[in-house]
């Protein structure tokens, strides 16, 4: 039985003195992440015009409409965001066109300001600074020009909004 317990005082002895000579050695672990700019830009409602009367509107002026039409989202604080649309599907030369009975149209413009003397395009872009990452409605300001004459019906017109980032 001696024995025995003389070999395990020994073992903890051992133990023991591992313990209290063992060295600690750091090193650093680099944790990093890259976050993208990134934009979503969705339609949340359409452009209506309502009614346009040509034997009214031909004479009292245009038809003027602010339209909270396009929402985007983008990375918070993305640098140099702009939005840009189309001319859309009937555009006639510079100016757009919603398409209508046979091959009437009805002339009319976006513009980026609710004064309506910039036409918003491709290349008269409207900029954004994106504070937050939440979606925000950008509004448009859409122009029937007075003075039109066309055939009765539905006119209507498709515009693709673009995010440049």
């Amino acid at each position: 039985m001696r024995v025995l317990a003389a070999a395990l005082g020994m073992a903890f002895v051992t133990l023991g003195s591992a313990i209290a000579f063992a060295a600690t050695g750091t090193g650093t672990l680099t944790v990093d992440a890259s976050v993208a700019a990134n934009c979503v830009v969705a339609t949340s409602a359409n452009v209506d015009f309502g009614t346009y009367d040509t034997a009214v509107h031909l004479h009292d002026g245009p038809v003027d409409v602010t339209a909270q039409a396009v929402s985007i989202a983008c990375t918070k604080d993305a640098p140099g965001i702009s939005i840009a649309l189309d001319q859309g599907e009937n555009a006639h030369g510079t100016h757009r066109g919603m398409g209508g009975p046979g091959a009437a149209t009805v002339a009319y413009d976006i513009y980026t300001t609710q004064q309506r003397s910039t036409v918003w395009n491709s290349v008269n872009t409207v900029a954004y600074a994106s504070q937050t990452s939440r979606a925000v409605t950008i509004p448009l300001y859409g122009r029937i020009p007075a003075g039109q004459t066309v055939a009765p019906g539905r006119y209507t017109d498709v515009i693709l909004a673009m995010v440049n980032f």
